[in-house]
């Protein structure tokens, strides 16, 4: 049996369900995540670029085991990613989601968090690191409005791309909801 409506994940963050429960799938196996909105000095965006899964534009993040070590995995993977020192802002997230997925009879109900988080130091001089290579993982630095139309402008061709693009663009869309005419 699906499980049933949980409500928001933190209280005061804004939260959106992405997918809904499958009366099909037995029972669900939680996993969490995050995702991290990074602004560089000139006020531009990270977009994670993953070379051999779509959607092509995404933001930067990854899975953990336990939520009580989100800030410290947050951090190592944007450091990772950028090739450089990052801060992450203090207090809650900006947003959560909760995602159901599901292929056939297994389930996953994802619980992903975003942060936002500034570039203070920049270590690798292009930003990429031989491990980033090696992973066929890119990072790009956009405009608030040119990283929208990235993540928000491509179909994605899967189930799992779908997700990906509607949590994503909901991240944005409330981490930069006042930048948006300043650009």
């Amino acid at each position: 049996m699906p499980p049933s409506d949980s409500g928001p994940i933190l209280a005061g963050v804004p939260h959106r369900k992405v997918g809904a429960p499958s009366a099909t799938v037995k029972s669900y196996a939680d996993r969490f995540a995050f995702r991290i909105v990074a602004f560089n000095p000139s006020g531009q965006i990270a977009i994670s670029h993953p070379w051999n899964t779509p959607p092509k534009h995404r933001l930067p993040g990854g899975f953990i085991d336990s939520p009580s070590n989100l800030d410290a995995a947050a951090r190592h993977e944007l450091e990772w990613e950028t090739g450089g020192r990052i801060r992450l802002q203090e207090g809650p997230p900006v947003a959560s989601t909760e995602e159901w997925q599901s292929v056939e009879e297994v389930g996953v109900r994802q619980i992903t968090v975003c942060y936002l988080a500034e570039l203070v130091e920049t270590v690798e001089e292009d930003g990429v690191t031989d491990e980033m290579l090696n992973a066929k993982l890119k990072l790009e630095w956009m405009g608030v409005e040119e990283a929208r139309k990235a993540v928000s402008g491509e179909e994605p061709t899967t189930e799992v791309g779908r997700w990906i693009r509607e949590r994503d663009w909901f991240f944005l869309d409330v981490a930069t909801a006042g930048l948006k005419s300043q650009e």
